[in-house]
């Protein structure tokens, strides 16, 4: 028996009537009985995580072992916590495995089982304890800070075969499908500071531990750049040069960041870099963003010119970067040939261009 709030948690009748009270958390409850039925079949196994321990020992003759196993302890799972529901908000839920107790008030009560032992393991049959097996998997904290553990042979499997999958896409993308100059934009662009002294292997070899740290923390953050973002990018898009001259300006110290959470150029002021952004230290990502955004074309026009010199501008070898440049400052591209383009690239920022062929 499952109590909400202190009353029963009856799932036919509130499920069936919308004007019941505990309608929704019967729906909560349907919905993710259905999938732990259809995912685990009759048992549940709920491990602790802690669990088994070894510790270096000695067997009767005194000979050293350098695994022994502890004996498990028990750890006590409270039957009562609060859970908190995004509409609904903060709900007290119990789930009953002895007898509720009906109060004076008409409210009922957990009863004399307040919490459950658990000795290394417990196996929950979904036919028997689903009530149980529902509180330990959605209103337990335990579950949710991973001090319990739900052993899925299948889906553990499936989770280190995508991890695999997904290691083989970074790994090839990276390391087969790149060429030197297209490897330093895009390294550049993904946060690898210096690309332009490094040695090709040297900045793969970043750049790959970069989007393994990225797609780890994209989980919780769907925001972050990963691998997925990484081989969509391989076509080299806007966004992806805008971020490739920020990092080029900002190795080259044109461009700095200091601890006040401004971004500078000089001593002019480009933005203010949010408190959440900083202390997800996303000041990179905030400042490209920004500069990306429809609503700052003006201001990232301002930024370009504050920063671009015929020097920097004859280093650049990829004329998708001066189709880019042409882009930002209003010049239509399509169909252009790529010589006047770079040549009205050069005029807009002062310079006169280098005679060059017409490349198509």
């Amino acid at each position: 028996m499952l109590l909400v709030n202190a009353q029963k948690l009856e799932i036919g009748a509130a499920a069936n009537d919308e004007n019941h009270p505990l309608h929704e958390q019967a729906e909560f409850y349907l919905k993710n009985t259905k999938y732990l039925r259809e995912t685990y079949g009759k048992y549940m196994h709920f491990m602790d995580i802690k669990q088994p321990r070894y510790t270096k020992g000695a067997d009767s003759r005194g000979n050293d072992i350098a695994k022994l196993k502890e004996p498990d302890t028990l750890v006590y799972i409270p039957l009562q916590t609060y859970y908190t529901d995004k509409k609904r908000g903060k709900e007290l839920w119990s789930c009953c495995i002895s007898n509720p107790v009906l109060l004076p008030n008409g409210l009922w009560d957990l009863g004399r089982n307040r919490t459950l032992p658990i000795k290394g393991n417990k196996v929950v049959n979904l036919e028997t304890d689903m009530d149980l097996a529902f509180y330990l998997s959605y209103i337990s904290r335990f579950v949710a800070k991973k001090l319990l553990k739900i052993d899925n042979p299948a889906e553990d499997a499936r989770k280190e075969g995508d991890r695999k999958r997904e290691q083989v896409k970074r790994q090839t993308a990276i390391w087969n499908m790149l060429d030197d100059d297209k490897l330093r934009m895009i390294a550049s662009a993904y946060g690898i500071v210096q690309t332009a002294t490094k040695t090709p292997d040297r900045i793969k070899i970043e750049l790959e531990k970069a989007l393994e740290i990225a797609d780890q923390k994209k989980k919780g953050d769907p925001s972050i750049r990963g691998t997925d973002d990484f081989l969509d990018e391989l076509k080299v898009t806007d966004g992806l040069l805008l971020r490739h001259f920020v990092q080029t300006a900002i190795d080259e110290k044109k461009v700095i960041y200091k601890p006040d959470g401004k971004w500078r150029v000089g001593d002019k002021l480009i933005m203010m870099v949010s408190q959440d952004d900083v202390q997800k230290k996303r000041m990179f990502d905030a400042l490209c963003n920004w500069l990306n955004s429809p609503n700052n074309k003006e201001k990232l026009l301002e930024f370009l010119t504050d920063l671009m010199s015929k020097e920097y501008l004859e280093t650049i070898r990829d004329p998708k970067l001066f189709e880019w440049l042409a882009k930002v400052i209003g010049l239509k591209t399509a169909f252009q040939k790529k010589s006047l383009l770079r040549k009205a690239v050069f005029e807009y920022f002062g310079n006169s261009a280098t005679t060059l062929g017409d490349e198509e």
